[in-house]
């Protein structure tokens, strides 16, 4: 019987274990205001100039089919109208003490203006991140396949400056890649460069997993588990 119940108490804390696996860290779904810094003074004038969390009654030029939970995102579209210089940014800071294999993912739309598309080839949106203050790193970009103008935005998978992959549509579509490190701090930073109407981009449900890392307590625990069932076994097989 003591067997039987060691051994369910650690199966159950090995189950908790790897439940743990990519867990949610920090979620900014923007259906309330803050949690995130941007470079220049969020703005609308409620048509084609914007960079600002959103719903569809802030942004009555580009339409978006909001696909996720929720009403609200953070938008833009030909941001240097007001006087801004391009490119901008948005930061979002998230605390990963304590997690390990970490990834980042969110959904992001543009307004495909019907039949046409209307990024030209110095408009993109990247996304970097930093631990810890140290060097950004590339981490998810968007521009469109270097035709001079008015075509759609892609995925740069290889950060050449390129569009190569999925197309981004007016429908939100989860985009997601994986962060390399560990420590304290985790900066998203996301760089828009976007300066005409029609050149718009939309993101929403910023989202940083990973795996929690257990106490050393813990480990100790589930190792003398092992150990008092292990000894229990091999007296029990001696009798």
């Amino acid at each position: 019987m003591q067997v039987k119940n060691i051994l369910i108490f650690t199966t159950l804390f090995l189950g908790l274990f790897v439940s743990a696996h990519g867990q949610a860290i920090a979620l900014l779904d923007f259906e309330t205001a803050g949690g995130y810094i941007t470079s220049i003074p969020e703005y609308t004038d409620t048509g084609n100039d914007y960079f600002t969390r959103s719903d569809s009654s802030t942004n009555a030029i580009a339409s978006y089919e909001e696909t996720a939970s929720g009403s609200y995102w953070f938008a833009a579209q030909d941001i240097d109208s007001e006087g801004a210089a391009l490119p901008v940014d948005f930061s979002w800071s998230v605390n990963i003490s304590g997690f390990t294999g970490l990834s980042f993912d969110f959904d992001v739309a543009e307004d495909d203006d019907s039949t046409r598309q209307d990024w030209d080839a110095a408009d993109y949106v990247r996304t970097y991140y930093s631990i810890d203050g140290g060097t950004e790193q590339n981490l998810i970009w968007f521009q469109n396949d270097g035709t001079a103008s008015n075509t759609a935005p892609l995925l740069d998978s290889d950060f050449d400056g390129l569009g190569d992959g999925a197309e981004v549509t007016d429908t939100f579509t989860n985009f997601s890649n994986t962060i390399v490190g560990v420590g304290e701090a985790l900066t998203i930073r996301v760089e828009f460069s976007l300066n005409s109407g029609d050149e718009d981009f939309a993101m929403d449900n910023l989202r940083v997993t990973g795996t929690a890392v257990p106490e050393p307590s813990n480990f100790a625990l589930l190792a003398g588990c092992l150990a008092l069932a292990s000894v229990i076994v091999r007296r029990r097989s001696s009798m």
